[in-house]
């Protein structure tokens, strides 16, 4: 099962920055950014012919909450051209002419939906459990480049005791008690994480097999012989979300993927941590802190990307960084102190709203080329 969701709006405003503007319909009408949005969809709906569901989404144009979070949200862009506006009210007929649904809402913005329909579409419990849709933010978050033990790095020295003191259940067994036999075992045969032998009594067709050990011929059998089988497994739902917009990339998982259209790639979690420097749930907090003049976020004054980037990956979040401030410079404590109505307004102003009600049901989507 696979879903593509199209940025429709970010597709129509690239092409109305590209087109010819000498492409006029009889009545006067420009009709440039609309022809070249329609040659981009139809090589988009090629390149994912193989989607089982897919939809365009797009703005309807006003204002958004996000205006009365903040009054200056995209207060820096200039009155839509008259002659996009115009654009703008044909593409719905456009994409139905594909085949393909539309959907846009007002006071929201496409952004939203799209998130609103990730979540909807990913109905099994996602691998990445901090997948902002879902994640519960910790209070103290860890970071394991530093030590695998809590509040380890805030002063690597206080922990001056050998390591084998810190697992109590590996020290509460006596030398005497301990079994010799299994202590000559290889360590992988005792650790689950790497022990290959499956678990017989978690398998049925295994129960009456006999081990490995009892029986050397065994051994000799292909694996696919103990592989369970996985016709019962719910079957993999993915998204790929094809636009360029940062915004979206909070929304990546192991099963959500951005595809940037202009460059034609895909954009994974490697890639955003390649890019900037922090995990795909962290992205809400990291442009919140250096902000976005393209929306007009302000973000945190002095904070650039280095420093927003380093501090989350210490701490984790933003909730961190205040929970550590002692740990920070006097400068960053003092800018940041200063800035947390403007940081916490920022935060509302990035964050996708994925909660949306009244939309058309996702699985109704479902795709065939047209």
């Amino acid at each position: 099962m696979h879903l593509v969701l199209i940025d429709g709006s970010a597709f129509l405003h690239r092409a109305f920055h590209i087109a010819p503007k000498n492409m006029i319909r009889a009545d006067g009408v420009q009709i440039g950014a609309i022809n070249l949005f329609c040659g981009m969809l139809w090589r988009i709906v090629g390149k994912f012919d193989h989607a089982t569901h897919l939809a365009v989404i797009g703005d309807a144009g006003g204002k958004t909450w996000r205006h009365a979070v903040d009054r200056q949200y995209k207060a820096n862009r200039g009155p839509r051209e008259a002659e996009l506006k115009a654009q703008l009210e044909m593409v719905e007929k456009a994409v139905q002419a594909f085949g393909l649904p539309y959907i846009a809402r007002a006071g929201v913005e496409a952004d939203d939906i799209i998130a609103t329909y990730v979540k909807a579409w990913d109905n099994t419990e996602p691998k990445d459990t901090r997948n902002p849709l879902t994640y519960s933010e910790p209070s103290t978050w860890i970071n394991p480049t530093f030590h695998s033990e809590p509040n380890d790095y805030r002063n690597p020295e206080r922990h001056s005791e050998p390591k084998t003191n810190r697992n109590p259940q590996a020290n509460s067994v006596p030398a005497s008690g301990r079994n010799p036999t299994k202590d000559s075992e290889p360590a992988s045969s005792r650790n689950p994480r790497t022990f290959s032998e499956p678990r017989r009594d978690r398998n049925p067709e295994l129960a009456n097999e006999p081990t490995s050990s009892s029986n050397p011929a065994t051994e000799s059998e292909p694996k696919t012989a103990r592989t369970p089988s996985t016709d019962s497994e719910p079957q993999t739902r993915l998204v790929t979300i094809i636009s360029s917009d940062k915004d979206l990339m909070q929304l990546v998982t192991d099963r959500v993927i951005l595809f940037e259209p202009r460059d034609e790639r895909f954009i994974r979690a490697a890639d955003v941590v390649a890019k900037f420097g922090v995990e795909p749930w962290q992205m809400v907090d990291y442009l919140a802190m250096v902000g976005d003049t393209s929306d007009n976020i302000r973000g945190v004054p002095s904070i650039g990307e280095k420093t927003a980037s380093a501090l989350l990956a210490i701490y984790g979040s933003v909730d961190g960084i205040y929970d550590h401030l002692d740990m920070l410079n006097p400068r960053q404590q003092a800018v940041i102190l200063h800035n947390q109505i403007e940081l916490t307004r920022s935060q509302r102003l990035v964050r996708l709203k994925a909660d949306l009600d009244g939309l058309p049901d996702v699985e109704t989507f479902s795709f065939d080329r047209p």
